[in-house]
């Protein structure tokens, strides 16, 4: 089955329940009167409230210039340590694949505050995408097999974006993907599963419909770049997943036993942060609260569980889902209760997210010797996530957001 494993600042760490899904309960509902973003904790509706343990160490005052220098800072640093990672490691970028390139490049998106982290991102992101690219241009497009295409099309997505369309790497990674692709003969085997048959059973795994969403953004780009090939079959199926997601049950922790740390809640949660990136193309572009709003309660609702669960990568993803909406620790309590915990954890273990450790897993887990690439990048790479600044760019015509807004049609 060729599908891409758990993609993205998602987690190839995540191991997804194979249970069918049951969907009785839509996720549109939400109150059209809450607030967007808050500062002030007394404004906060009962079910966004702090509470745990957590919250009660972390400072309440106004968000201080001395913070957004360090946020700076960590930012620098943790670049600094994926580069050293990555040349320490020879064989991580071949095993991460495009991840490695994203590790890098994400931290760049929507990002105008700080210009000389989003120059850096930029450069070393592409260093590793031409590493990545190299070994397929070696070969020729007639030896491509489907089991290549999850592979080839996110690295012609970023040649397209970053190299330019002429460059002679652009255009022979293309045409290695869309050979990958004819050896598939069908969207389904190149997804890895018949997806329009198990809509219409409504019998998806969590982990289908995370593949699902994955596939969903990178279909979504493809359209601009007329080169790659794409059925049309493909171009709608953004549009019909998203109105699959409309109707998929995102139970909050508190209706669980073990609350964040039920298995379910966990895996969904991590769907959750993904589910965003849909409207966004991961990080780019803005998401409206109208998009989705049962998405936008589930995060509010949930972030203290999440926080006093007190993973780094969830937590992360959280406060990054937080801020493709436009809040900020200027602006809102949970962001800045977020971003302080995740500088603290930074801080705590000696100035580095990659010496981070997390205390609720086993000794074998968090063994620094470990060669589990994805998990010991991963706490640098949704770090930096987190705490970065946002500003998300504007939807105009011609990119991925136009596309999106082209059949979302939501007010904005």
């Amino acid at each position: 089955m060729n599908k891409p494993s758990m993609r993205g600042p998602c987690l190839a760490k995540c191991l997804f329940l194979s249970a069918p899904l049951v969907l009785p309960v839509s996720m549109t509902n939400a109150a059209p009167d809450e607030p967007l973003c808050i500062l002030a904790t007394s404004e906060m509706p009962s079910a966004w409230e702090r509470w745990g343990v957590v919250p009660k160490s972390i400072s309440e005052s106004p968000w201080s210039n001395a913070e957004k220098a360090d946020v700076a800072y960590a930012l620098r640093k943790g670049l600094d340590e994926l580069e050293t990672y990555y040349a320490q490691h020879p064989s991580a970028i071949s095993q991460l694949g495009d991840d490695a390139a994203a590790s890098f490049f994400e931290i760049g998106y929507g990002q105008k505050q700080l210009p000389e982290i989003k120059a850096i991102a930029q450069r070393r992101g592409e260093r590793v995408l031409n590493q990545l690219i190299e070994p397929f241009l070696r070969k020729q497009s007639t030896v491509m097999a489907c089991s290549d295409y999850a592979r080839l099309l996110p690295l012609a997505l970023y040649a397209g974006r970053y190299f330019s369309p002429s460059d002679v790497r652009t255009v022979q990674i293309i045409n290695r993907t869309n050979a990958a692709f004819r050896e598939c003969g069908s969207l389904s085997r190149a997804v890895g599963f018949d997806y329009q048959q198990s809509f219409k059973t409504n019998h998806l795994t969590t982990e289908d419909v995370f593949n699902l969403v994955i596939w969903a953004i990178w279909f979504s780009e493809v359209p601009l770049m007329p080169s790659l090939d794409l059925p049309d079959e493909a171009r709608h199926l953004p549009e019909r997943l998203w109105a699959f997601l409309q109707t998929y049950q995102l139970l909050n922790a508190n209706q669980y036993k073990n609350s964040a740390k039920s298995r379910q809640f966990y895996d969904n949660a991590y769907l959750a942060t993904h589910i965003a990136y849909i409207p966004t193309g991961i990080h780019r572009y803005p998401i409206y609260r109208q998009d989705f709003p049962g998405l936008y309660r589930f995060f509010r609702e949930n972030f203290y569980a999440v926080l006093n669960f007190g993973e780094l990568d969830l937590v992360a993803e959280f406060i990054d889902s937080l801020k493709q909406y436009g809040c900020t620790e200027e602006n809102d309590v949970q962001v800045r209760d977020g971003t302080r915990y995740l500088l603290n954890l930074y801080h705590t273990a000696g100035d580095s997210w990659l010496a981070h450790r997390e205390t609720r897993l086993s000794a074998a887990a968090i063994d620094p010797n470990s060669d589990d690439y994805y998990e010991m990048m991963h706490k640098v790479w949704t770090g930096m996530l987190g705490i970065r600044p946002r500003t998300p760019n504007p939807v105009e015509p011609d990119t991925y957001a136009a596309i999106i807004r082209s059949w979302l049609k939501t007010p904005q």
